[in-house]
């Protein structure tokens, strides 16, 4: 069965999209893993227990550490309140963030 050129392109244009949902995902999985380094790093570096941070976000100390390992991703609300924590900006937050 010979494929009319059309369909073919149809075809083809699917596998490059579907390539393409793939890598996008990767990169946010990638990038819920940096921002969880990140609020690790920056509460080692003050020196707060993750129950502390957990209680300041008003979220379960279990949520916290799934944010930490990159499972769950940082809300633009616990986002502003982290910062509010550390003392700093979103855009400071992201200063140290790989993409």
């Amino acid at each position: 069965m010979k494929l009319h050129f059309p369909l073919m392109k149809l075809l083809n244009k699917l596998r490059i999209n579907r390539k393409k949902i793939m890598n996008q995902r990767l990169l946010l999985e990638h990038n819920k893993m940096n921002i969880g380094k990140l609020l690790r790093l920056y509460r080692q570096h003050a020196k707060f227990k993750s129950q502390f941070v957990a209680k300041e976000l008003a979220i379960s100390i279990g949520t916290y550490s799934k944010m930490e390992n990159g499972i769950i991703e940082l809300t633009d609300g616990g986002l502003f309140l982290i910062c509010k924590l550390y003392n700093i900006t979103p855009p400071e937050f992201y200063l140290h963030f790989n993409y």
